[in-house]
């Protein structure tokens, strides 16, 4: 029997020394440090998408909510003023808006950017932001409205009064829109809690000189054309508007004038045109925009 020993021998004889042995070894244990590295970055990405979804998940916005860019819905009638602006009150006037028997407060507000001093005429038109009507009715309520008829208003007769045209007890509200200058124009408007609506020229109305539609009457002031209002109120109890268009036709102030006078009544949210008249004389240049009768 061989001796185990001499086997032994034999089998080491056998054996051959590899040179490159060595050379794999290192590539195959940083093939699998590179493996190892990549499988950790891989499991790193896989939590940071699963963060990010989670995310946007929490804090994605609701059906409706997603800004488009385009301007937002006009402010409701009770849409309250911004902590931004600086509220210039502008004018007041009182009446018996919504026809309940208790007195009704009224402003005009000049709503400004910034703390601008509200004595500081030139800066509160620079600054201007917009205007509003607030109402304090007298059974508690309260109608706060942004005013875009004119801005700034109030530019020519400075008109803001209640005025009953109809003699029914509810006073409408007459406003001074401008523009100013020889020009100027005052909106008569009805007031209630939901807000300040334009009364309405019924058609025809009476062209050129008073349109059917928002009920805002007016023109020139200068030495070549006068264009007052009147309300007045007749011996028998009934009130009529009267809207007059004075143009000279002479070569000095004294005229003489052509004179257009058109004649409404207030019935419901409507001026009715009832008459008009052309007639020749003199004039006067003194007339106020808006001679209210009817207060």
């Amino acid at each position: 029997m061989p001796d185990p020993r001499d086997l032994l021998r034999q089998a080491l004889a056998d054996v051959r020394p590899d040179p490159d042995a060595l050379e794999r070894t290192l590539k195959l244990i940083e093939t699998r440090r590179r493996r190892r590295r990549l499988a950790v970055m891989s499991t790193a990405l896989a939590l940071g998408f699963a963060a990010l979804l989670l995310v946007w998940v929490a804090f994605r916005p609701t059906s409706g909510s997603i800004s488009t860019g385009q301007p937002t819905a006009p402010p409701s009638a009770t849409a309250t003023t911004s902590l931004s602006s600086t509220r210039c009150v502008q004018a007041t006037t009182s009446g018996d808006f919504d026809g309940d028997g208790t007195t009704d407060e009224a402003e005009l507000l000049e709503l400004v950017s910034g703390p601008v001093s509200c004595q500081n005429g030139g800066g509160v038109t620079s600054h201007l932001l917009s205007q509003q009507i607030d109402v304090r009715f007298g059974s508690g309520q309260m109608l706060q409205q942004p005013f875009k008829d004119c801005q700034p208003c109030l530019t020519g007769g400075g008109v803001f009064s209640a005025t009953d045209l109809d003699g029914d007890g509810r006073d409408e509200l007459a406003i001074d829109v401008g523009p100013g200058a020889s020009l100027d124009d005052v909106g008569f408007y009805r007031v209630d809690p939901s807000g300040v609506h334009p009364l309405l020229v019924a058609d025809p109305g009476d062209p050129p000189y008073v349109e059917p539609g928002p009920a805002i009457l007016g023109g020139g002031f200068d030495s070549g054309s006068q264009s007052p209002i009147t309300c007045r109120s007749n011996p028998d109890g009934t009130r009529e508007l009267v809207s007059v268009h004075a143009e000279n036709v002479g070569g000095n102030v004294e005229g003489p004038w052509k004179i257009h006078a058109t004649t409404m009544v207030l019935q419901g949210d409507g001026l009715v045109v009832t008459s008009s008249k052309d007639s020749h004389g003199s004039f006067p240049m003194t007339s106020q925009v808006f001679q209210n009768g009817c207060s």
